[in-house]
């Protein structure tokens, strides 16, 4: 069949000028389905409900070499046309270069384009008709890291459009660059989360315990402080046991052992407990928090968070830093909308003195993974949990912290593992269980000089 030709001009004067649509640049590798689109426009894409039943999956072949699958999907109240790339012997649906065209079943009218160009069925470019124009979306997750931008082409031009062309075109809107992560980039932080999990059975949860700066282990808070420190994520909370056989960790000293470990082999010594509570939140006069502060301590966690990336950063540098300049906070605000796990809008931003949303912690870890590789996060939490009759606290408490290790693996894929107090616990979990929590994050550089404290 002749290739349906694309007609709108700013796409002529791009494309005839230069290079040969297929020669040109393909970020990622993306295998290309332009050419197969452009086949069945008139026998797949463009065809009626009616006829589209009656029709049997194909399979087809780029010039590239890629085999792709071509197949119709009913819905309840849509319908759409796949074209999926072959991935080991399989077709996937949504995987990178997957093309998914949905329209609606009472119209037959084109509703949106999907686009995929990771391994990720959940990071995707959406194209929807917005008049003469195209409106296209970024979807990373449940945020939006490009919301309702418009493209001077109609939408059926985006039937045929090949990668190269929409690379050329994007190129000044979307940090492609970003999306091609070195594997190597990352190996430190999967070193790590590999020794952590080794690890598991030799610590013990003990709340307000942490090793000092010689190795010994010691309190972290003594009772004048007035602190509360929690247990969450299932992991049981142990007595002191002077004989024990285990390392007897809080979540404050887990955290701190974790980066005692990348600290030992540059000065060979431990970072002092005392140094790491210092105060790093102002409060305003008479308010409320403020009232709260001079009976209570409130930002443990936050304070000892920030001073522990500060020490770190300042070994590595050889020169003492100060937190507010040291640049280890996490402040970026990516994404223009999210939405929480009930579909509601919420705000995407850091807050200060508090952190993100937990419902904005997966995309932001993965945009963190591209960003700043071999980084990873140490996580103060504020909580609002109470074990009053309300249930709830109308000022939050920052009690607890977690280590955050995202990285690419082999594939391409996202993976981010968590550890809270010793335990590996699940990203997914982590969220769905702190839906009212903040997540306040430092960043700390990884080696793979990794030696922690073992027990002797």
């Amino acid at each position: 069949m002749k290739r349906r030709q694309i007609c709108f001009s700013i796409v002529f004067l791009f494309f005839s000028v230069g290079f040969p649509v297929y020669a040109a640049f393909n970020p990622l590798s993306i295998s290309d389905s332009s050419s197969i689109r452009e086949d069945i426009y008139y026998t797949w894409l463009t065809r009626s409900l009616d006829d589209l039943r009656e029709e049997k999956a194909i399979i087809r072949k780029n010039e590239a070499g890629d085999y792709f699958r071509v197949s119709f999907v009913e819905y309840e109240k849509e319908f759409a046309i796949i074209c999926n790339p072959m991935v080991e012997n399989d077709f996937p649906e949504k995987t990178s270069g997957s093309w998914i065209l949905y329209r609606d079943k009472e119209t037959e009218k084109a509703l949106r384009i999907e686009f995929y160009f990771t391994q990720s069925s959940e990071v995707y470019f959406t194209f929807k008709p917005s008049g003469t124009k195209t409106s296209i979306d970024l979807r990373i997750f449940n945020a939006y890291l490009i919301k309702d931008h418009n493209f001077s082409l109609t939408f059926r031009d985006f039937y045929t459009l090949s990668i190269p062309q929409f690379y050329t075109l994007s190129k000044n809107l979307f940090p492609w660059h970003f999306f091609t992560p070195e594997e190597n980039l990352y190996d430190a932080n999967i070193q790590i989360a590999s020794q952590l999990r080794e690890y598991q059975d030799t610590i013990s949860f003990v709340p307000n315990r942490a090793y000092d700066e010689n190795g010994k282990p010691s309190q972290i808070f003594d009772s004048s402080e007035n602190l509360q420190l929690n247990t969450r994520y299932n992991v049981e909370s142990n007595e002191i046991l002077e004989d024990s056989d285990k390392l007897q960790l809080g979540s404050l000293g887990y955290v701190k052992w974790v980066v005692d470990g990348l600290v030992y082999p540059q000065i060979a010594s431990y970072l002092k407990i005392q140094a790491l509570k210092k105060v790093t939140v102002d409060t305003s006069p008479r308010s409320r928090v403020e009232t709260l502060s001079s009976r209570e301590t409130i930002y443990a966690a936050l304070d000892w968070t920030r001073n522990l990336a500060t020490a770190y950063a300042s070994v590595q540098l050889g020169r003492d830093l100060d937190f507010f300049t040291s640049g280890t906070e996490v402040n970026h605000s990516f994404f223009s909308l999210s939405f929480d796990s009930h579909g509601k809008v919420r705000d995407s931003a850091y807050v200060k003195n508090s952190g993100y949303s937990s419902h904005i912690l997966k995309p932001l870890l993965y945009m963190l993974a591209l960003t700043e590789p071999e980084r990873m996060y140490i996580a103060a939490i504020k909580d609002f949990r109470s074990d009053t009759e309300e249930g709830k606290l109308d000022i939050g408490r920052f009690r607890d912290a977690l280590i955050l290790l995202p990285y690419f693996d082999a594939k391409r894929e996202f993976q981010c593992p968590v550890f809270y107090a010793g335990k590996e616990i699940n990203l997914d979990e982590l969220i769905a269980n702190s839906e009212n929590d903040f997540f306040s994050l430092v960043r700390i550089k990884t080696e793979l000089r990794f030696y922690p404290l073992k027990k002797e």
